[in-house]
C-alpha cells in the first residue's frame, strides 16, 4: 500500500487528533531525517527486488518495511527489536510513513525478518547508499572521506552483520 493510501486510511475518525508532525518534536533527529530521503526513488529500486506475494496476506506497504530496514540497517537492531520499538515509538512510525498515532501496530518479528531476507545484500546495498547520500547531503561526513575503498568494505561487513542476525 503506498504512502498515500496510508494517510486516506489514517485520516477516518481523526478530526479531533493532532498529526504525528505536529505532536513530535522537529528537532528530533528521525524527524529531520524522514524528508532527506528519496522515499520513492527507493520504492522503485527495492519493488524490483523482492517478490511482494512472499510478504503474506496481511502484508505491510513497502515504504513501512522499507522504512524498518533503514531504522535497522541505522541502529544494528535484531528484528524483534525493531518489531516492538516499531509499536512503542512515535518517532519510528513516524519515519516509516505514518501520520497520526497508532497504538494497535503490530508487525511481527517474523515479517521483518522475512522482508530482511528477501533484500539480500544488493537491497541492503540499496538501503546504505541512500544513507550515505543523506549522510553527504547533511555534512555527517566529507565525500573525500568516501572514497571506494573505504565504502565497499564497510558495506560489505555492514551487510554481512545484518544478514547474519540470529533469528529466534
Amino acid at each position: 500500500m503506498p504512502i498515500a493510501n496510508i494517510e486516506s486510511t489514517q485520516r477516518q475518525s481523526r478530526l479531533l487528533q493532532n498529526s504525528l508532525s505536529e505532536e513530535l518534536s522537529p528537532k528530533h533527529k528521525l524527524y529531520k531525517l524522514r524528508p532527506l530521503i528519496n522515499w520513492s526513488n527507493l520504492e522503485e529500486k527495492i519493488a524490483k527486488l523482492i517478490n511482494v506475494s512472499r510478504m503474506g496476506r496481511e502484508r505491510k506497504s513497502l515504504r513501512v518495511m522499507l522504512g524498518l530496514a533503514l531504522l535497522q540497517a541505522m541502529y544494528n537492531t535484531t528484528d524483534c527489536y525493531a518489531s516492538e520499538t516499531f509499536e512503542e515509538n512515535y518517532y519510528w512510525q513516524y519515519f516509516c510513513g505514518y501520520e497520526y498515532i497508532e497504538t494497535k501496530l503490530s508487525i511481527s518479528e517474523s515479517a521483518v525478518r522475512r522482508f530482511r531476507q528477501e533484500l539480500g545484500e544488493e537491497g541492503y546495498n540499496i538501503i546504505l547508499a541512500e544513507l550515505v547520500k543523506v549522510g553527504l547531503k547533511v555534512g555527517a561526513y566529507k565525500k573525500k572521506t568516501w572514497t571506494r575503498r573505504l565504502l565497499i568494505p564497510l558495506f560489505r561487513s555492514r551487510i554481512s552483520n545484518i544478514l547474519m542476525m540470529p533469528t529466534y
